[in-house]
């Protein structure tokens, strides 16, 4: 190569060696930010499946799956204003549920049963306590509300559909703080409207950060919905059930056939990918309640819990896409760049490999003529000794 296209190379390489230091520096910036993008996505996805178990009770479906062979859905029901239900209509879907159960001949296991339902109505109340008095809100319960609502027990018990009377209660933590400046109170008297009732027990109310935004009530307590009934005249707006679900949807649809005119919520469905995508398509509807539902505390929480599961899920594919399409990119391009260069090096390799395969050809064949030519010599030479021998022998 002449000297001056030498130079000329050089200068050239000399000349394209800062943009390639400056596309070099994009490039690893490029890395760093989609990196950073891809682990903030998945951050994204860590707090969604965290927010998704903050409430236990939107899990108890997969609790009652959990000690069974069976499949169980968790329904909601809520009651518009003015169209509250009342214990008859109750018990008329539990008849529609057994009827349902004896045309499918379903048997529960021994120790297990198809459903567990609750139902319950909010008022307020006056109430007195050997210390003080105050005026509360109110729940009133029915069914096995405090199985569906496991809220932590300070002392004594919960109310159970079991109970024979219906004039027991149970406080939470400041109530009981406020009439008996203490929580162990099992056996205690407290007066409701005149009327005499006994403490079962004081819970705490739940303590993660949605309840706490959700519930804005003050001081309460837990009565039996009949109680609660004919102090206020209180119907009950929701009624919840966690029933076997052998296929799909068979739970909610029983549940939306009997309840018509109420706004029903599959709850066992309603943390997972799909349901928080159902969310986000809805998004601005979910502020518009045109079905006249004042909803409780705990599906306040829950709807809480899903416009943030929404806005991590949003954000993890926000950030997540860019950093993909990023990965793609770049695997292609190298795919490219190693496909390039291993098209350029087989011919190569292949012109390498049968100049070998021809020089060793052309070893071969100088052996195997060198081999003839020693033959012929040693042949030569035999023959002029026996040549010799023989004139010898003749003198």
């Amino acid at each position: 190569m002449p000297k001056q296209m030498q130079e000329n190379l050089i200068d050239g390489m000399k000349a394209r060696a800062p943009q390639r230091s400056k596309r070099r520096k994009l490039f690893i910036a490029a890395i760093v930010l989609f990196s950073a993008m891809a682990v903030f996505s998945a951050g994204c996805l860590v707090v969604f499946s965290m927010l998704g178990k903050t409430l236990v009770a939107q899990q108890t479906a997969e609790i009652f799956g959990s000690e069974s062979e069976e499949r169980f859905a968790q329904v909601s029901v809520f009651f518009p204003i003015g169209q509250e239900a009342d214990e008859a209509r109750i018990y008329a879907f539990r008849e529609v549920l057994e009827r349902k159960f004896v045309e499918a001949s379903m048997q529960a296991e021994e120790g297990h049963r198809f459903y567990v339902d609750a139902y319950s109505s909010r008022g307020t109340v006056s109430i007195e306590g050997a210390r003080g008095s105050a005026t509360a809100s109110a729940i009133g319960v029915g069914g096995e509300f405090f199985t569906l609502h496991p809220l932590f027990l300070r002392s004594g018990g919960y109310l159970s559909e079991r109970d024979l009377m219906r004039d027991r209660v149970v406080l939470d933590e400041e109530l009981a703080w406020r009439l008996f400046g203490g929580v162990d109170l099992a056996g205690e008297e407290v007066y409701i409207s005149g009327e005499r009732f006994i403490v079962v027990g004081v819970i705490s109310r739940e303590g993660d950060f949605a309840s706490l935004r959700a519930y804005a009530d003050g001081m309460g307590l837990f009565m039996s919905y009949e109680a609660l009934n004919r102090l206020s005249g209180a119907k009950i707006g929701c009624y919840e059930i966690v029933c076997i679900n052998p296929v799909s949807g068979f739970a909610a649809g029983l549940v939306s056939d009997h309840f018509q005119a109420a706004s029903v919520v599959e709850n066992s469905a309603r943390y997972t990918a799909s349901g928080i995508m159902a969310v986000i398509k809805s998004f601005g509807e979910r502020s518009m309640n045109t079905a006249g539902v004042v909803y409780p505390y705990w599906e306040n929480a829950a709807r809480l819990i899903e416009d943030y599961m929404a806005l991590c899920l949003l954000l993890a594919i926000i950030f997540a896409v860019p950093a993909v399409v990023f990965a793609i990119a770049v695997g292609i391009f190298y795919w490219i760049k190693f496909y390039r260069r291993l098209k350029a090096k087989v011919p190569e390799l292949i012109d390498e490999r049968s100049e070998r395969r021809y020089e060793k050809r052309q070893r071969q064949k100088k052996g195997s003529a060198g081999d003839e030519q020693s033959e012929a010599g040693l042949g030569e030479e035999n023959g002029k000794c026996d040549l010799k021998e023989h004139q010898e022998s003749v003198r």
